[in-house]
């Protein structure tokens, strides 16, 4: 890193690093994925106990445990009877986080000027929609 006036920042270009970020970006404009990983930062769950943590029923939850295992994100193991999702690195959760507290401290919410009307602030309701396939 060359200092020069101001200062020059070396990023390096790589294609495939930068569309994979995009690809677990657009995983995660979903509310429910991030609440899946959350709910797995402990320990590993069944589909079960993961639809009770969540209050949400196993068939909004199966398909993004599946999107989330294609991308590398969950391993899942068969014990006994059940199946168990694990993370399958939990420095994710820990990014997720990250992101989280920038988001929170650092982004304003967006705001939609009407005509006639004082600025108010827009209230989007949460998207229920199955999670899309990721190209990597």
């Amino acid at each position: 890193m060359a200092l020069t006036g101001d200062l020059e920042y070396s990023v390096p270009y790589d294609k495939n690093s930068y569309s994979g970020a995009a690809n677990l970006f657009r995983l995660f404009s979903n509310i429910v994925p991030i609440r899946i990983l959350y709910c797995l930062r402990q320990k590993g769950r069944t589909l079960s106990e993961i639809s009770k943590s969540l209050k949400l029923s196993p068939g909004d939850i199966l398909p993004w445990l599946s999107a989330l295992q294609e991308n590398g994100i969950l391993v899942s193991r068969r014990g006994s009877r059940k199946i168990y999702h694990h993370l399958s690195d939990p420095e994710i959760v820990r990014s997720l986080d990250l992101v989280g507290r920038i988001s929170r401290e650092k982004l304003k919410p967006a705001k939609l000027k009407r005509p006639g009307s004082p600025e108010t602030e827009i209230k989007t309701a949460p998207i229920k929609r199955r999670p899309a396939r990721l190209v990597s």
